[in-house]
């Protein structure tokens, strides 16, 4: 079962989607994030492969995993975990992302997020 999806979008507009992959061994996990990611890179060149904004969510019923108010389809946004903030931020230092707020998404500068966000 896939936990988390993430949607990417570059800097042309084109949106990719990543999704968690589980494997038996927590180390072995990877994240939406990397996985949007790389799909970004294997489906473009050049300039076309810039990260502008990036978001995670997760089904509203993962329990403590979940972060933020969900939306109408129960769905919440989940912040980066440290991890894939440094896998983006070697991509995309300016790329946007949608962290998870106490009042809803919020959108941040990658490199200005700060780390308990």
């Amino acid at each position: 079962r896939h936990h988390t999806a993430a949607a990417l979008r570059t800097m042309d507009g084109r949106v990719t989607t990543g999704v968690s992959l589980k494997a038996r061994t927590g180390a072995a996990d990877v994240h939406a994030e990397p996985v949007a990611l790389a799909r970004a890179c294997l489906d473009a060149t050049g300039a076309e492969a810039v990260p502008a904004t990036v978001v995670a969510v997760k089904p509203g019923d993962e329990g403590a995993w979940t972060e933020g108010p969900p939306d109408d389809a129960g769905t919440r946004v989940v912040s980066a975990c440290g991890q894939c903030r440094e896998v983006l931020l070697a991509f995309g230092p300016e790329m946007a992302i949608v962290v998870a707020g106490d009042d809803g998404p919020e959108k941040w500068s990658l490199a200005s997020l700060p780390s308990g966000v």
